[in-house]
Formats: C-alpha cells, sequence, structure tokens
C-alpha cells in the first residue's frame, strides 16, 4: 500500500510560489494554517529531535483539496521535507512505489514560514 494517495501537486497548494492561500478550496484559515507548522520538520536535525524524549509525533499536512478524514498528504509539502530531512518522512518513503512519480509545479517555497500570507 503506498502511503502517497496522489503524486501530483495540485494548483492551489500553498507550497507553490504565487499561490495565492484565500483561493484553497473549502476556505482560509489564517489558523489552521499556522498550526501546520506542527508538521514541519527541525531545519537541522538530530537524531534527539526524532528518538528523544522530547520527540514530537509524526504529523502529515493533508492535502488542501481532500477532506482531512482521507489522509492524502500534501504533494509540495512532501517534496520540501523529504528535502529538508524529514527523517520520518523518509523512512516512510522508503518502500513507497510512487515515490518516483512526486510532480511539483513551478517554483516552490523553501519554507513553511513564506507559505503564510502577509
Amino acid at each position: 500500500m503506498s502511503f502517497l494517495k496522489i503524486t501530483k501537486q495540485c494548483p492551489k497548494c500553498p507550497w507553490r510560489k504565487g499561490t495565492n492561500p484565500f483561493d484553497i478550496p473549502g476556505g482560509y484559515s489564517l489558523e489552521k494554517h499556522q498550526a501546520l507548522e506542527t508538521t514541519i520538520a527541525p531545519q537541522n536535525p538530530t537524531l534527539e529531535d526524532y528518538f528523544g524524549i522530547h520527540s514530537k509525533p509524526f504529523v502529515v499536512m493533508n492535502c488542501h483539496e481532500h477532506d482531512s478524514s482521507d489522509q492524502v498528504p500534501c504533494v509540495g509539502w512532501v517534496c520540501n521535507q523529504v528535502k529538508n530531512n524529514n527523517l520520518q518522512l523518509r523512512l516512510v518513503l522508503i518502500e513507497d512505489p510512487k515515490v518516483n512519480q512526486l510532480e511539483v509545479v513551478g517554483e516552490q517555497h523553501d519554507i513553511f514560514e513564506d507559505t503564510i500570507p502577509n
């Protein structure tokens, strides 16, 4: 079974530069967007970050075009977090048959804070 339910980034993905978060399907909530910071791994993680007593659970950013109960990971988030050393995500993806099909569209934000509108 694949962790990746979709492999192509959605048109309104907040990780895409130029996307207006207020156009996200289902309405936009700044509070919910800011709360997604819990899905972001540390920029320079240590083993303590993942396996220490204060390590945080593996939390996934869901695709905004799907109901959260469907548990469809955001392709923009997946690509960003793999690039930024999210060890837990890498372990999940290590045997995923769809990992080589991941496709982002256009320029992407490098950090989560840039996905939040000013």
